[in-house]
């Protein structure tokens, strides 16, 4: 069958990170409100949390739902994600997997980490056989 995350409207971005659990319901708000205003109901928003590490922090993710035959509702989808991504780091949202768009909204706030990546990878990979031309391993 269908990829679960799929079978609503055809496709789904998520937004994950880790958070502590107190901070959860702050970014389900801020999360809705951004929604809100890309004009997206936030009653389509899909929610999943997952205790790591022993309960110390949580997985939080947000799946949006969308059609991906509509053009018009896929960069409404792009734009929100963009946006609540951006607004989920800013007020302190952990996002442990930095790739895609994520990499510049995370390493922006990193100070020297993304040089430190680079030479560390150099070091452990100086051939430049694993995951060419990008950070990750």
């Amino acid at each position: 069958g269908d990829y679960w995350k799929f079978r609503t409207r055809g496709a789904s971005k998520e937004i994950f990170f880790l958070t502590p659990l107190q901070r959860a319901p702050e970014f389900m708000s801020l999360l809705h409100h951004t929604a809100a205003a890309h004009g997206y109901p936030r009653e389509d928003i899909g929610w999943y949390l997952q205790p790591k590490q022993n309960g110390r922090a949580f997985h939080m993710a947000a799946n949006l739902p969308f059609n991906p035959q509509d053009s018009d509702e896929t960069a409404r989808i792009e734009a929100l994600f963009l946006d609540a991504s951006n607004a989920l780091i800013t007020h302190g949202a952990f996002f442990y997997r930095v790739y895609g768009p994520w990499a510049g909204l995370v390493y922006a706030r990193t100070g020297a980490l993304h040089t430190t990546l680079t030479r560390i990878k150099k070091i452990l990979d100086p051939n430049m056989i694993m995951n060419p031309g990008k950070l990750g391993f």
